[in-house]
Parts: structure tokens; sequence; C-alpha cells
């Protein structure tokens, strides 16, 4: 009868730690914590057990409340399932005896019976299969990259009446060619905090990766125990993402290489080596699981002159930062009318400019700064940077006007020359090119 059982007021759920007597010896062999009377001790028999599920909702009355008991405290409350749930996630305090194996109850003192423990094979009442949301390829730029992975539960044919989802799971995950950071339920179902017990942990996580498994895998278990007398539980069908998983991956040895996520039982994170099993309505239910392969996409540095984004980061030559310092890339920033390339504007500059003009003689550059001006064995080839440093009258083309104009104002103070233009039209024919900065310039673009 229902009135056997005692609930505790306001179902408050106490885990302690258990001093198991062993007294004169009891009835019925039994398995104590397996409540589902399957024959083994799993998150079904924490999540839903069914004496507690008989209590509260009116499901079939067990044959062995003992099995239920899990703390041996002679109650059945939400506190069985907690205290279960501890223990296959810790391993820490397990259950008293009979347990690992059936067996008789040593504590004749107990008020709850077993009249019959008879281990059947669970009846499925719906289909889940174990999922991942995953990318299909991930880039690896020369050190590693980091990616969310998300875990997720499918209901399919359901049969319960009234239909009601999944109250608690555990899943056990494995990887290759990867490394599990960290895993958490930040954009799951789980989120919110409506179901009670939710832990998740990585598998070794403190090894150095390259000497040993490091984060080799990951582990969760969850269940939504009546604290209030209201079943969490997801819903009857459909797809719900139940862990987020942060990967790591690092650069494959020939440039391109392939992982893979899968489940696969007994991964041990903090406690007990984990199975993949989900409950409903006490229920153990072998999942469908299936893995996610990612391929990955090893990167090089960029080429800065090949119109192609080697690194696949987005940006191509010298849009990309990794290009700042190639030769073709510079930003080269001078006086104009700085023909000599000293970094200031005298009478030295107009007279370069008018023997190149009349004679054809180079134009000088600091030793180790060269800046083309004209083409490198073509004096008379000005090229587009020697445009913009030579044209003093500003008009486009460089003419005798160009060195008139700048030795009037260099010693008249006549018309002001245009303000300062940097540029980053360095050819790519002048591989002596390097970046030449005048402090000057930049900062006030006034000629001296």
């Amino acid at each position: 009868m229902r009135g056997v059982l005692y609930l505790h007021p306001g179902i408050a759920v106490v885990v302690g730690w258990l001093v198991c007597g062993v007294l004169h010896g009891g009835n019925g062999d039994f398995l104590r914590g397996d409540g589902n009377m399957d024959g083994v001790i799993d998150i079904s028999d924490a999540a839903d057990f069914p004496a507690l599920h008989w209590l509260l909702q009116g499901g079939p009355q067990p044959s062995c409340f003992e099995a239920s008991d899990s703390n041996n405290d002679d109650f059945l409350s939400p506190s069985d399932g907690a205290f279960l749930f501890v223990y296959l996630f810790t391993g820490t305090q397990p259950p008293c005896l009979p347990f690992p194996t059936p067996g008789p109850d040593p504590d004749t003192n107990d008020t709850l019976d077993c009249v019959s423990y008879s281990v059947a094979p669970p009846s499925a009442l719906a289909d889940f299969t174990l999922g991942f949301e995953c990318p299909t390829q991930v880039v690896v730029p020369p050190s590693e990259a980091q990616f969310d992975v998300f875990a997720t539960l499918t209901t399919e044919n359901n049969s319960t009446s009234p239909l009601l989802g999944a109250e608690g799971w555990s899943i056990s995950i494995g990887v290759e060619n990867l490394r599990v950071v960290s895993v958490s339920v930040g954009g799951t179902v789980l989120e919110a905090g409506l179901f009670p017990f939710t832990e998740s942990s990585v598998v070794n996580p403190s090894l150095d990766i390259g000497s040993g498994p490091q984060g080799e895998g990951a582990v969760s278990s969850v269940i939504g125990l009546p604290i209030d007398f209201t079943y969490t539980r997801l819903d009857p069908t459909g797809t719900a993402r139940i862990l987020t998983i942060t990967l790591e991956a690092t650069a494959p040895v020939g440039g391109n290489g392939m992982a893979r996520i899968f489940y696969t039982d007994g991964k041990q994170g903090n406690g007990l080596p984990v199975p993949n099993v989900i409950s409903l309505l006490g229920t153990s239910h072998q999942p469908t699981m299936n893995d996610c392969e990612i391929s990955l996409v090893g990167t090089q540095m960029e080429t800065c002159d090949d119109n192609v984004d080697n690194d696949l980061d987005g940006d191509t030559d010298c849009d990309d930062s990794d290009c700042a310092a190639a030769m073709n890339c510079l930003t080269v920033s001078i006086k104009p009318g700085d023909a000599n390339q000293d970094g200031t504007l005298d009478g030295a500059d107009p007279v370069a400019l008018l023997s190149w003009f009349f004679s054809g003689v180079d134009f000088p550059a600091p030793p180790g700064a060269e800046l083309c001006l004209a083409t490198p064995g073509e004096t008379d080839v000005i090229t587009p940077v020697g445009l913009q440093v030579l044209d003093w009258s500003n008009d486009g083309t460089l003419d005798l006007s160009d060195g008139v104009g700048q030795l009037a104002w260099t010693f008249t103070g006549g018309t002001e020359h245009p303000d300062c233009i940097p540029t980053v039209l360095v050819p790519p024919n002048c591989p002596n090119c390097i970046e030449v900065v005048s402090p000057e310039c930049i900062d006030t673009c006034t000629p001296d």
C-alpha cells in the first residue's frame, strides 16, 4: 500500500554520508539502487525511480521498494535519486548492502519491503539519438584554433501517454585529433537552470597536450528530480542541445587532416565510467549514437604578392596584417619635394630635381633608405612614387616648373607647398625599397 511510503516534508534533498549497519539479515534478494529492476544501476535509477514515480504520478506500483531506497534511510524521497546521482558522477559514497550485487538486506529493521525483485530488460518507450551540431571544416592557423560543438538529443516515436519527454541522461564523449578545452551548458536547454542536477566535466583536463590524453573527452549527467513535486523533462519530441563542448585543433601535419568527435561508453570524469543512457519514466534507453567528422585545413603564412589569401583569414596580400613589413606593402611617408630623401626641404632638393631634368642624374638617397623615384636603370622613367614626391606644383606632371617653383619657395618663401600625401605606391620592380618616414611631414604636413 502507498501508506508504507513516507516522503520528507518539503522535499528537502540532503545527500549525506551513510553508516551502513549490518544487523540480522532480511527477506528477498535485491540490488540496492536498481529501482527499475533492469539489473544495471545507471542514470535512469536516479532520475525517475519507479517507487517515487508511483507515489507522485500514479505509475505502476513497484514490487521492491527497498531497491529504490538508495541511501538506506528507510524513506523514499528525491534524496534517493540525489544520492545515487552523486555516487554515479563522483564515485564517492556507494549504496549500502546489498550492493554491488543482489543479495538480502542485512538491515532487518527496515520498514520498506521487497516482495519481488525480478530483473527484466527494459521496454523502449521512445527512440533516442545522440548527435552533434558541429562544423564540417575548421581552418587551423599555424598555432591552433578553438571552436564550439553542441551535443544534441533527439526524441522520436514516443509512445508515452500522456506524451512525456526524457527526465535524465548521461553521455560519454571521445575525440580524435582534437582536445576538449571545456564543457558548459551555455546555449543549451540546460542554460535556464530548470534541471536541478547537472554535472559535466572534461576527461583528463590537466595533462599537457603532446604528453598525454589531455582533454580526451567529456562526460555529463543530468536528472530532473521532482524537488517541487514536478519533474523537469525535455520536450517529448524533437531535438535539444544538451551540452556545449569547446574543442581545440592544432595545425595538422602536411597541411590538412581529419578530426572526429563521437559518443563512446566508459569515459571517466571525476567519478565512475559513464555510459550513454537516456531515462524516460525511469526506464533506461540505449540511444543511437552519431559522430561528427571535421575537416582540418592547415594554413601557411601569407604570401604578400600573389593575390591569394594564403592563410585563409579573409585578407589578401597587402591587406593582410602579416604583410605589414613586406617590401611591396610598405607605407612610405616622405615630404613632397624631398628629392634627395634626407627628411628636410632645402636648396639641395631643387638642385637634385634639375640635375635629373637636364642631365639624367639619378636622385641621391641615404644608404639603406633608397626609395625608387626613378626606375632603376631607366632614370628617365619616373615611378608613381617619384611623381608624388617630385611634382612640386601638384599638376600631375613633372617638368621644369617643379624645379623652378621649389627654388623660388626655398629662397623667397613663395607659394606654400601642397599638404603631404602618404603613399603606398612602392612599385614591385624596386626590390631594395624600404620604408622612409619623415616625422615632420607626418606631424605637421608643412614644409620647412
